[in-house]
């Protein structure tokens, strides 16, 4: 066998190999549920002779068992997050529901469970609107629950 044809057998196993290595490899794939929040306030922000929506920042936790504080809700927020509203690209969804939440966790799209719900506007100025649930039964990625029923995080002491 002469030198090319090794060398282009050879090349050949490579890219075949390297196919199928590439082919059985799978991403996680973002998907997306839907929280629906009634009576949601309205975030306009108007200042300075700008006038226009503020966003509002949604996530989706895993249930703790308790929260007792601002402390707390600080705390638990940190690695215990299922889902958000934001794309990456560090703008989240504006003050209108239905919120699209994405998830690439199996479970909050395939079961019905229960999380925790947090909810921020993005402007210093709303910032008492500031809100959790605890308890906020998901079914396959969709909820919906009610502002008014929900916890303002100013109402919590900053810790117990």
């Amino acid at each position: 066998m002469n030198f090319k044809m090794f060398l282009f057998k050879g090349i050949l196993v490579l890219t075949l190999i390297f196919g199928l290595i590439l082919s059985s490899c799978q991403e996680n794939e973002i998907e997306y549920g839907l929280l629906t929040i009634k009576n949601l306030p309205d975030v306009e922000i108007a200042y300075e002779g700008f006038i226009g929506e503020a966003y509002w920042y949604v996530g989706v936790l895993y249930n703790p068992d308790k929260i007792e504080s601002q402390l707390d809700v600080h705390n638990w927020s940190f690695g215990n997050g299922v889902a958000s509203n934001d794309d990456g690209s560090n703008r989240p969804s504006k003050g209108l529901s239905p919120f699209k939440m994405m998830s690439s966790k199996a479970e909050f799209l395939d079961s019905t469970r229960t999380y925790m719900v947090h909810i921020q506007p993005s402007h210093k100025s709303y910032e008492t609107y500031r809100a959790i649930m605890l308890d906020v039964t998901f079914i396959k990625g969709n909820a919906t629950i009610d502002y008014n029923d929900m916890t303002p995080y100013y109402s919590l002491p900053y810790s117990k």
